[in-house]
């Protein structure tokens, strides 16, 4: 998204968009739909406040148990810019010169987006995950397998107990 600094007049200024996941550089599996932009820039002199409304769907894989899953993404942020500041501004504030013709928002809504996705993914807080001896899906069906696999040190500690 990519707005004209001389089309903003003073005051309110609102914008709606639909951006794909070219536009903003992400990827597309995990951002098939439309990413739909409601925005509003209020500019008051100098000092220009962008309000961000993100709305569209993610499309994850869960961590635990493997199983791929859609989660909305409903996003509010607000920007500031400073164009041609004569003060200096917190480290919050973005300055633009005024020859910059255009003030580009796609790294600003790509933050927005990526930072809504989680670390850890989870098609649901109880997933309970896969087997680690048969690789079955526990959220599925309980499996009868023997749950006590230990890792390699795990188990060569418990050689050395034996020892004794």
């Amino acid at each position: 998204m990519e707005i004209a600094i001389t089309e903003l007049k003073p005051g309110a200024n609102h914008f709606e968009v639909a951006e794909d996941w070219q536009t903003l550089e992400l990827a597309n599996s995990i951002f098939p739909e439309p990413i739909n932009v409601s925005s509003l820039a209020d500019l008051e002199g100098r000092l220009l406040t962008w309000h961000h409304h993100l709305e569209t769907t993610a499309h994850l894989v869960c961590d635990r148990c493997l199983q791929e899953f859609n989660r909305q993404i409903d996003l509010r942020d607000r920007f500031i810019y400073a164009i041609d500041p004569l003060t200096e501004y917190d480290d919050d504030v973005t300055v633009v010169k005024s020859e910059d013709q255009f003030i580009n928002l796609n790294a600003n809504l790509r933050e927005m987006l990526l930072l809504a996705i989680p670390l850890q993914k989870l098609c649901r807080e109880d997933c309970r995950g896969l087997c680690p001896v048969c690789g079955g899906d526990l959220n599925q069906t309980d499996c009868d397998c023997q749950q006590t696999v230990e890792s390699g040190l795990q188990a060569e500690l418990t050689k050395l107990k034996r020892r004794k």
